[in-house]
């Protein structure tokens, strides 16, 4: 096997392992602070017009307020300068 593909494909495990526990009390936290549950399915037009159903995660976008801190994390951008 190739150095590099065994640097990457490991690289991405440990990836996966670190970020697996932080995801899980994100999810957690979305069930004790919101209604519903924290995926949700959608369904999305693809490529040649195929239809397939998307499973996401749930975010502030999707429900307005979905947490109690969700107008904490949102910051206001300076409108744009017309010169």
């Amino acid at each position: 096997m190739n150095t590099k593909r065994a640097t990457d494909i490991t690289l991405a495990l440990v990836g996966l392992i670190v970020t697996t526990p932080l995801i899980m009390l994100a999810m957690i936290g979305i069930v004790m602070c919101s209604p519903g549950s924290p995926v949700f399915a959608q369904e999305r037009v693809g490529l040649y017009g195929r239809r397939f159903t998307m499973q996401a995660a749930d975010h502030e976008g999707q429900r307005p307020r979905a947490t109690r801190n969700a107008g904490a994390k949102r910051t206001e951008l300076p409108a744009p300068s017309s010169r």
